[in-house]
C-alpha cells in the first residue's frame, strides 16, 4: 500500500513519538527527527510529502526554520504544519509560510484530518490581470487540472490576495490599473512572506526589453500573448508539477576558481536549476558533449583552453546551435565582447557579481530559448497542420486558419453557406460482401477523386461519415458565388464518378452511384468543439435539411433546395422538380433535379433515358416500404412488367408514392429461386395506369443483378 511521508522535526523524540502514534500507520510513514539542521538534507533529497514543525526547537525557532525552508531549501509543494503550545502564534506561523497550524494539546482526528487536507491540497493560481476574458480563457485551460485559481484584477488587488492566501503560483499581466505587473511583481519578491511564490508574466509586449524588464522585476518566466494553452500549462506543470523534486534545467559552469564555481552551483541550486560544473575548458567541452546542458556560464581567462575557444568549439556543432552562453569576465571591455560575440556568445556578466544578477540573467536567456523553441514548433505544427488541412480545403481557407490571431480559436458567428451532402447507394450492402481492407481500398480512391473535385471549387469539407462527405462552400471565407460553385462542383463529382467505376472495374469491383444534395441557409461556422480537441465546422437545421434532400436522391442524381436554386437560377439547369415534406420541415417544399450549370462552368450531366424492355414473363416480387433505415411490417405483392439495367416498372394493386424506398424480393417465375435485399425507390406513378408506379433500383447483390440481366436479354 501506498504511504505518504511524513518528516516530524520536534523539541525532542517523546514529543515527536508522541505525534507519530496519532496519525495511521498503514497510511502514513513518519520519520522523527530534533535538530533544524537535519531538517535541510530531509527536504532537499526530495522524498518528504509532508513536514510536522514544532515552533520551538533545541538548535533553532521552528518559525524561522520554517520561513527559511519555505524561501530556499524546500520544493514549493512540501507543506509544512506548524505545531506549538500558543494558539497566538497562529497568524505567524502562516507568515512565516506554513500551511496550517495544530494547537496543542490536540485530539488525533484533528490533527490527521489537517494532514490528509494538507497532502491532498490543490495547488493554488492566482491570476492578475485586468481582462475578464483572460480570466475565462486561463479558467477553460485549467479546468480539468488538478489547480484551485484564483482572481485579482488589478496589481494592488493581486498584491493583498497574495498576502492574505500565499499561492503556491501567480500569473500576472503587466499592463494594469492602480499597479503595474513590473511594480506588482517587484513588491511580491521584496515580501518576506511572498518572495518564494514564482511568479509567471503574459503580456501581448514581446521585446526583449520587456523580458528583460521582467525578469529583473523578479518574474521566474515570461509568456507572450496570445498565450497557448498547451504551453501555459507546460509551464504550470514544470514550476507546480507533482514531479518538482526534478530539477529544472541543466547548468554548466565552467571556471577555474574552485570558490567561484561553488558560489555560482550554490545561487542556481537554490533556484532548482541542476548545476554540472568543470574547471577549465576542456573539461567544459567534454562535460557539455557528455550533459547536454541547457545553458553554460564560462569564465574568460582559464589554463588549457579559455571561455572563448570553447564556445567557438561548442557552437561548431548542431546541439549547441541554439544553446546560450554567459561569459564572465573581469575586463568587461568592448574588444573582448565583440570578439565573444562573434564566437556565440549570448550574454557578458562583469565580476564581481551578486548572485541574484546572474539568476537573473540565467532565466532570461533560458526564457528567451523557450520562446524561439515555441516559434520554432509553432512554425512547425502550422506546415503540419497546412499540409493535413490542405487534402481538404483550399490553400487559402488554411491560410485563414492559420495567419489570423482568431483563426483557431474556439467560437463561431452566422452566416449564409451552401451546404453539398454526397452519399453512395448501397455501399453498406456492398460492404458487407467484401472484406474491410477492399472497402477501404474503394473508398480511398473514392473519396481522393470527390476531395480533388471539391478543393479545385472552394469547398471546405466539414466531415467524411462512412462514405458520406459533408461539405461547405462560404465558410471559413465568404464568398458571394457559394451555391454556384456547389453546384458545379455536384455536377463535376458525378461526371468523376466514370473514372472511379473504371478503377473499380479493373480491380474487380462493382460500379458505384453517388447521390448528392445541396441547401443553402444561415447556420454558425467556426472551431467547435473543446481545447483538447475542436474542428472547424458548422451548426444548424440547414444541415439535417441538406441530408433530407440527399435522401431523396438516386444514384447519379443531384437535388438541390428552392434557396439554392434562388442563388444559381441564371445558370443552373433542371429537369423536373419535386414536391416532398421533409421531416423536421414546417410545411411543404420543392426540390429541384439538376442536369448541369452554364455560365463559366458550362458542365452538365450526360442523358440517361431508360428504354424499359416488356416482359415476356413477367417477375413476381414481394416488397415492404422503408420507414428511416427500417422494413415496414406490411408485405405487399407485384410484379415486373418492364425492365431495363436500372429500372422497372411495377404493376400492383398497392402503388406507393413517389419517393418511397422500397426492399424488395424477387421471385424466380422458372424456379423457386428468391432474390433478397433488392433495393430501390420509386420515382413516380405511371399516368396511365393508377396501379403502376416506376422504380429506380438503388442497391441490389450480384446474384440479382444477374437475375434480371438474363430476363432483360430473353425478354
Amino acid at each position: 500500500m501506498f504511504q505518504t511521508n511524513i518528516l516530524i522535526v520536534a523539541y525532542n523524540r517523546a514529543f515527536g513519538q508522541a505525534l507519530a502514534t496519532m496519525l495511521s500507520p498503514q497510511t502514513y510513514a513518519p520519520t522523527l527527527i530534533t535538530r533544524g539542521a537535519e531538517a535541510h538534507s530531509h527536504l532537499q533529497e526530495g522524498r518528504v510529502d509532508l513536514c510536522l514543525m514544532q515552533d520551538r526547537l533545541p538548535d533553532c525557532s521552528g518559525l524561522d526554520l520554517c520561513e527559511q525552508l519555505r524561501q530556499n531549501l524546500t520544493p514549493h509543494d512540501t507543506p509544512i504544519i506548524l505545531f506549538s503550545h500558543q494558539a497566538a502564534i497562529e497568524k505567524v506561523a502562516q507568515q512565516k509560510g506554513a500551511c496550517g497550524f495544530v494547537k496543542l494539546p490536540c485530539r488525533p482526528h484533528t490533527l490527521r484530518d489537517l494532514v490528509a487536507t494538507s497532502v491532498s491540497r490543490k495547488k493554488t493560481i492566482l491570476l492578475v490581470d485586468d481582462s475578464r476574458v483572460i480570466h475565462s480563457i486561463v479558467e477553460d485551460i485549467l479546468q480539468d487540472e488538478d489547480f484551485e485559481l484564483l482572481h485579482a484584477f488589478d496589481g494592488e488587488e493581486g498584491y493583498q490576495q497574495a498576502l492574505a492566501v500565499v499561492p503556491d503560483l501567480i500569473i500576472s499581466d503587466i499592463d494594469m490599473p492602480k499597479m503595474d505587473g513590473f511594480a506588482f511583481c517587484q513588491r511580491v519578491k521584496e515580501t518576506a512572506a511572498t518572495e518564494h511564490i514564482p511568479v509567471i508574466m503574459q503580456s501581448t509586449r514581446g521585446s526583449g526589453l520587456d523580458i528583460d524588464k521582467g525578469f529583473d522585476a523578479g518574474a521566474n518566466d515570461y509568456l507572450t500573448k496570445p498565450v497557448n494553452p498547451d504551453e501555459l500549462l507546460s509551464r504550470i506543470q514544470q514550476i507546480l508539477g507533482r514531479d518538482q523534486k526534478r530539477a529544472r534545467e541543466r547548468i554548466l559552469v565552467v571556471d577555474d576558481s574552485k570558490t567561484i564555481r561553488n558560489f555560482m552551483q550554490q545561487g542556481l541550486a537554490q533556484q532548482g536549476f541542476e548545476v554540472v560544473t568543470a574547471a577549465d575548458g576542456q573539461e567544459g567541452l567534454a562535460a557539455a558533449v557528455q550533459k547536454k546542458p541547457d545553458l553554460i556560464v564560462t569564465n574568460l581567462e582559464m589554463p588549457l583552453m579559455n571561455g572563448r575557444e570553447l564556445t567557438r568549439e561548442l557552437k561548431k556543432q548542431d546541439m549547441f546551435k541554439n544553446t546560450p552562453v554567459i561569459m564572465l569576465t573581469a575586463s568587461g571591455s568592448q574588444r573582448d565582447e565583440l570578439k565573444g560575440r562573434h564566437a556565440g556568445v549570448d550574454a557578458y556578466l562583469s565580476k564581481p557579481f551578486a548572485p541574484d544578477k546572474l539568476v537573473v540573467l540565467v532565466e532570461k536567456l533560458i526564457a528567451e530559448r523557450k520562446l524561439l523553441a515555441e516559434r520554432g514548433e509553432l512554425q512547425n505544427r502550422n506546415q503540419y497542420i497546412r499540409e493535413v488541412f490542405g487534402r481538404y480545403m483550399t490553400e487559402d481557407v488554411v491560410k485563414t486558419l492559420l495567419d489570423s490571431s482568431e483563426g483557431l480559436q474556439l467560437g463561431g458567428e452566422r452566416r449564409q453557406v451552401t451546404i453539398m451532402m454526397s452519399d453512395l447507394r448501397g455501399f453498406t450492402l456492398l460492404a458487407e460482401r467484401l472484406s474491410p481492407e477492399e472497402v477501404v481500398s474503394m473508398l480511398n480512391v473514392y473519396l481522393e477523386a470527390m476531395t480533388n473535385v471539391i478543393v479545385k471549387y472552394g469547398g471546405t469539407i466539414d466531415e467524411f461519415i462512412g462514405d458520406a462527405i459533408l461539405t461547405i462552400f462560404g465558410a471559413p471565407i465568404a464568398r458571394q458565388d457559394g451555391a454556384q460553385r456547389a453546384v458545379a462542383c455536384a455536377v463535376e463529382m458525378q461526371l468523376a464518378m466514370q473514372a472511379v467505376n473504371a478503377w473499380n472495374r479493373h480491380n474487380g469491383f462493382p460500379d458505384i452511384e453517388m447521390g448528392i444534395g445541396i441547401n443553402t441557409g444561415e447556420v454558425v461556422v467556426g472551431n467547435i468543439g473543446s481545447k483538447k480537441r475542436a474542428k472547424y465546422g458548422i451548426v444548424g437545421s440547414p444541415i439535417n435539411m441538406t441530408a433530407r434532400i440527399e435522401s431523396y436522391t438516386v444514384g447519379g442524381q443531384i437535388l438541390i433546395s428552392e434557396e439554392t436554386l434562388q442563388h444559381t437560377s441564371e445558370m443552373v439547369q433542371v429537369g423536373r422538380h419535386l414536391e416532398i415534406e421533409p421531416k423536421g420541415a414546417k410545411k411543404p417544399m420543392t426540390i429541384y433535379d439538376v442536369t448541369g450549370i452554364a455560365g463559366p462552368y458550362n458542365i452538365f450531366l450526360p442523358s440517361h433515358d431508360e428504354v424499359l424492355t416488356p416482359l415476356e414473363v413477367e417477375i413476381p416480387i414481394a416488397y415492404t416500404v422503408l420507414e428511416e433505415k427500417f422494413a415496414g411490417r406490411t408485405l405487399f405483392t407485384g410484379r415486373i412488367a418492364r425492365l431495363s439495367t436500372r429500372e422497372a416498372l411495377i404493376v400492383s394493386q398497392a402503388p406507393q408514392a413517389a419517393l418511397s424506398n422500397l426492399k424488395m424480393q424477387l421471385h424466380d417465375p422458372d424456379s423457386a429461386e428468391v432474390f433478397n435485399e433488392v433495393y430501390g425507390k420509386v420515382m413516380e406513378l405511371s399516368q396511365d395506369d393508377d396501379q403502376q408506379f416506376y422504380v429506380r433500383f438503388t442497391s441490389m447483390s450480384k446474384e440479382a443483378t444477374a437475375f434480371l440481366r438474363q430476363h432483360l436479354r430473353t425478354g
